[in-house]
């Protein structure tokens, strides 16, 4: 029922592109056995039976349904990756088998006001007005899909107002908020997307990032873990957990938490250096000037481990030193 319903989605924004959205979500609120589900695959069935019908009379249109169902096939849930269902970037190539008809057919239309009698001439003013109205229209839809995605502030606030239920737009209008200096409001959107989809282990990541600004270093830990138990291998999430742990003095969790990532990831040169500065504090020097050392041979023009190892060097020369 998917794919019917991709079949019949695009033709459909195609023909009527209004209400645009960058992402429809393939959620709990899409029943396959809906009736747009139900709808879509009647209208496939119709077109196909059709056209195979007629396939002597109009195999331009067979040809055309054909192309257009083949280019879709990839994206049409029958090997579903992403949380979305559709996506109208996805008619840019389906729909050339059409915008060719349409062209073929407007030079059909126009072709036999050329050579008839003047009394059997069809209006040639009506249809260019009919084209350059068509073209106007379509224009202006273009020019205001541009002030939709003239930033990421607008373009996510837009699928809000078409979805409010999207909990992906939700924590990107959040990160948003968050670069704005509006924390609290920033807050309340991760909140509302965990609320929609208790498992988006984004927004806890990002609920995490609001509650450290708002300096709740508890609650943003909670957070954190949250968002590394539902996707243990993301090692940007385990990274900020560490983060977040070494600020509130669980030094030896905090200490696990880096390794884990350098483990998952061997070549995370920020690890290796916030693990440095974290040994420095338990006192475990020659420890952490390795690990800054490690960060440097991964990056040597890496800056913070620079300065980490540096400053160390520096302290023991003083150290060493007559007198010191």
């Amino acid at each position: 029922m998917q794919s019917a319903y991709g079949l019949g989605f695009y033709l459909y924004k195609t023909v009527w592109p209004f209400d645009l959205s960058p992402i429809y979500l393939l959620d709990h609120r899409f029943q396959p056995f809906g009736w747009p589900g139900i709808l879509s695959a009647a209208f496939c069935i119709a077109v196909t039976a059709g056209l195979l019908h007629r396939h002597q009379k109009w195999p331009w249109a067979l040809a055309a349904w054909l192309c257009y169902g083949v280019i879709l096939l990839p994206v049409l849930g029958l090997f579903q990756s992403g949380e979305h269902l559709a996506a109208d970037r996805y008619t840019y190539l389906a729909c050339i088998p059409w915008s060719l008809l349409v062209g073929a057919g407007t030079i059909l239309l126009i072709s036999p006001l050329h050579g008839q009698p003047r009394r059997q001439r069809r209006h040639p003013g009506l249809v260019a007005v009919g084209i350059c109205t068509l073209l106007v229209l379509l224009g202006t839809l273009a020019y205001r899909q541009t002030y939709i995605w003239r930033d990421s502030f607008t373009l996510w606030q837009h699928i809000l107002r078409l979805d409010p239920g999207n909990h992906i737009a939700h924590t990107n209008v959040g990160l948003e908020y968050i670069k704005r200096g509006d924390i609290a409001t920033a807050t309340a959107h991760h909140r509302t997307a965990i609320a929609i989809k208790p498992v988006f282990a984004e927004a806890h990541n990002n609920l995490g990032f609001s509650l450290a600004k708002q300096g709740n270093l508890a609650a943003a830990a909670a957070a954190y873990q949250r968002a590394v138990d539902l996707k243990p291998w993301q090692v940007d999430f385990r990274y900020n957990l560490a983060n977040m742990l070494a600020q509130l003095n669980r030094l030896d969790v905090a200490a696990a938490q880096y390794l884990e990532v350098i483990k998952r990831n061997p070549n995370y040169i920020q690890a290796y250096n916030n693990l440095g500065l974290l040994m420095l504090r338990q006192g475990k020097y020659r420890t952490a000037y390795l690990h800054f050392v490690r960060a440097l041979e991964i990056d040597p023009n890496f800056q913070p481990a620079q300065a980490n190892k540096a400053l160390m060097l520096k302290q023991r020369r003083e150290l060493t030193q007559p007198g010191s």
